[in-house]
């Protein structure tokens, strides 16, 4: 069977790109890259120099969404998990850092533990729609900047997102 969803009619879709527009018109967006910041500038952009915002006119918008690859891949450790954007398939990925979970016997809220990542990761690793894995709990029964990141990989043969963000969300 196959299942194909529209989120968003092209009337919600327009009014969704007019009210961005008009966020990045008129509100602007912080940037706090000073290298970012000076390229945007001499690129033409509007700015304001002393809180460091950048104003996006559509033409901006637009011309660097045509410049921009239509397509590219997700890669992964294994190349059974590359994943080319856009997809006609959805997936899922986990991501989030929580340090309390409900646990599922008792419906009461604790710290999460080591074991919780191990059991959501084996889980998601059954679930046919998930992309890749992240840390989702911090386990507070370690302090580990590590056991995170070692217990998605041990749990899970999909590919984690980062090491990057798997060390953070462990920290």
């Amino acid at each position: 069977m196959e299942l194909k969803i529209s989120v968003l009619s092209d009337e919600e879709k327009k009014l969704v790109h007019d009210k961005t527009m008009e966020i990045l018109e008129t509100a602007g967006i912080w940037v706090k890259s000073p290298v970012a910041f000076d390229m945007l500038k001499k690129a033409g952009a509007r700015t304001d120099d002393e809180r460091q915002i950048v104003y996006f006119t559509e033409e901006m918008v637009r011309d660097a969404l045509d410049k921009a690859p239509k397509s590219f891949k997700l890669g992964g450790r294994n190349h059974v998990y590359d994943f080319v954007v856009p997809s006609e398939n959805s997936h899922h990925i986990m991501s989030g850092i929580a340090t309390a979970i409900y646990d599922i016997e008792t419906g009461e809220k604790r710290d999460a533990v080591i074991s919780d990542i191990v059991d959501i990761g084996r889980v998601f690793q059954k679930a046919e729609t998930v992309f890749r894995p992240s840390v989702f709990v911090k386990p507070m029964d370690s302090y580990s900047l590590t056991a995170g990141t070692l217990s998605v990989l041990t749990s899970s043969s999909i590919p984690p997102d980062s090491f990057i963000s798997m060390a953070f969300a462990s920290s």
